[in-house]
């Protein structure tokens, strides 16, 4: 359960380090601090909690439903073993070299359903699996969304966090929602990041409005990428703007890049920022690059 594990761990590093935390964070960090304590049908009951929360993310209940196969393995336990192992590979844990080899799981090599089991992990990774640049979607959607709310927000500056949360947040993307969860602290901390640089953001509306156009230099970016590196596994990309909380981040969803940091170029006016910001502040020609830099960080294993 060794990958299961530091996998879950990075999870919960996350959950621990959200600014904008649900119940769903909470019971995660819990089930992870009973699990220290090899107690496992206590860390079966609480890693439970967190399948049956509404507000758990997938990822959340893939690793969960696993760590709860891998306790009842531990237990001897077969047939639980086997149904929360099909769980966690419907939930999206799908790492069938992983599961083929995790000790905790041995009691099920000789049960008939195993070679099913691994094979459905291997069919449903493969379809994850974005092989060809092309296929990489672009999401700009929230930067759209933000123009609007920051239209309105400017107008009535009084209610601007309400209408940032409706016109923004609410119908933001899955990526959006991560990135807010990971990296911002709260709806009022966002409002003011953004309200406090007026000129600023109203210089990189067009920019960060024409990053939808990028997309042939990004997949030629990406296509150069995967000459040199064929084994690459590409990932959707989600453009957000932040308020300056965060260039870039990723999650199971995607790269989550922070538009409002990469969104530099002719006209920008950066006085606004101070001199840290200014020099993190990325010019939008250099996004293709930005974006091949993450994609290498994302396909690096344990070992590199």
């Amino acid at each position: 359960m060794k990958y299961a594990f530091l996998l879950l761990l990075w999870v919960a590093a996350l959950a621990a380090t959200a600014q904008i935390q649900t119940r769903a964070d909470t019971l995660l960090q819990r089930a992870q601090a009973v699990s220290k304590t090899k107690d496992y049908p206590q860390a079966i009951a609480a890693y439970q909690q967190v399948v049956q929360e509404p507000s758990a993310k997938q990822y959340y209940k893939a690793v969960s439903y696993y760590n709860i196969a891998c306790y009842y393995g531990l237990l001897n336990q077969a047939g639980p073993a086997r149904t929360n192992l099909g769980r966690a590979i419907a939930a999206g844990y799908t790492k069938a070299d992983h599961i083929a080899v995790d000790t905790d799981l041995s009691l099920l090599h000789a049960d008939k359903q195993w070679p099913k089991l691994l094979a459905r992990a291997r069919a449903l990774d493969a379809k994850k699996v974005i092989r060809r640049p092309q296929d990489v979607q672009l999401v700009t959607t929230d930067i759209n969304h933000f123009w609007k709310a920051y239209a309105a927000a400017r107008r009535d500056t009084t209610h601007a966090e309400a209408i940032f949360r409706r016109e923004y947040f609410d119908k933001g993307s899955p990526g959006l929602r991560d990135y807010a969860q990971l990296k911002m602290n709260s709806y009022a901390d966002f409002t003011h990041r953004i309200l406090a640089r007026p000129q600023y953001y109203t210089s990189i509306k067009q920019t960060t409005l024409g990053i939808a156009g990028q997309k042939p230099r990004i997949v030629a970016a990406f296509r150069r990428f995967q000459e040199l590196y064929p084994a690459v596994r590409f990932q959707n990309a989600y453009f957000v703007v932040g308020g300056w909380v965060s260039g870039g981040t990723v999650s199971d969803e995607g790269l989550l890049l922070g538009a409002d940091q990469t969104a530099n170029g002719p006209g920008v006016n950066t006085a606004e920022l101070n001199l840290l910001q200014r020099n993190r502040c990325a010019q939008v020609a250099d996004l293709p690059s930005l974006l091949v830099h993450k994609l290498v960080h994302r396909n690096q294993g344990p070992q590199d």
